[in-house]
């Protein structure tokens, strides 16, 4: 298109003499170019995206039909096929996840698949701190506490206006280390309100923690001065 623009601009100025036309050993090599390029186009940039949006509607209808199986081969193989995914690897650990919480007697086996493929996600894209809060909740389940903590941290530092993110890591410490996560949870939470009352006036605002945590963590951001 710049180009079209800039050639109607020089022929406004005047007639020009006719371009010289190129010699057929040229005209033939930029199209090989073309080709070529057209074809590296074709292979590394729209085929994996293909073959990986292709595989998600697969997972998508197996997890609609109950088929759990087959959508984590489905989700295995969008991995695969795209390997700058890393949603379809947080959405096998959901499965996972689910598959855990409904086992009986419960089956460590599935947290642990759960928690692969969000290591994974996570290393494929570091900028996503939903990976790193799903992993924490998979290392509190494992009971191993003390990862929780670190990966949350990390999360919030990612996102650090997240009241969600806050609550988790004082869910996860003494009352003492915790009020201040809650603290935190609760005054971006009244930031918001506070935003959205004054973008929507006269509207009841919203809330994003949950009415139900919101009031819990006002109650716990004061337990250490309440022991005391």
């Amino acid at each position: 298109m710049i180009g079209c623009l800039g050639a109607c601009g020089h022929m406004a100025d005047g007639p020009q003499d006719p371009p010289t036309p190129l010699p057929g050993i040229t005209r033939a090599g930029l199209a090989a170019a073309v080709a070529i390029v057209a074809a590296v186009f074709m292979v590394v940039c729209y085929r994996p995206v293909y073959r990986g949006t292709a595989c998600i509607r697969l997972a998508h209808a197996a997890i609609s039909a109950g088929d759990l199986y087959r959508a984590h081969t489905a989700l295995d193989a969008a991995a695969k096929a795209d390997r700058w995914l890393d949603e379809v690897l947080s959405l096998d650990a959901k499965v996972y996840f689910r598959q855990y919480e409904q086992s009986a007697p419960k089956d460590p086996d599935l947290l642990e698949a759960a928690r692969r493929r969000l290591t994974l996600a996570g290393s494929r894209n570091p900028a996503d701190y939903r990976h790193r809060e799903k992993l924490a909740q998979v290392h509190e389940l494992q009971g191993d506490t003390a990862k929780a903590r670190e990966i949350l941290a990390e999360a919030i530092k990612k996102y650090p206006d997240c009241a969600r993110l806050e609550v988790a890591m004082g869910r996860l410490l003494d009352p003492d280390a915790a009020a201040a996560h809650y603290r935190r949870a609760v005054e971006v939470e009244d930031a918001f309100r506070e935003q959205f009352r004054r973008m929507y006036p006269g509207r009841e605002p919203i809330s994003r923690l949950g009415q139900d945590a919101y009031e819990d963590a006002k109650a716990r951001m004061g337990e250490a001065q309440v022991g005391r």
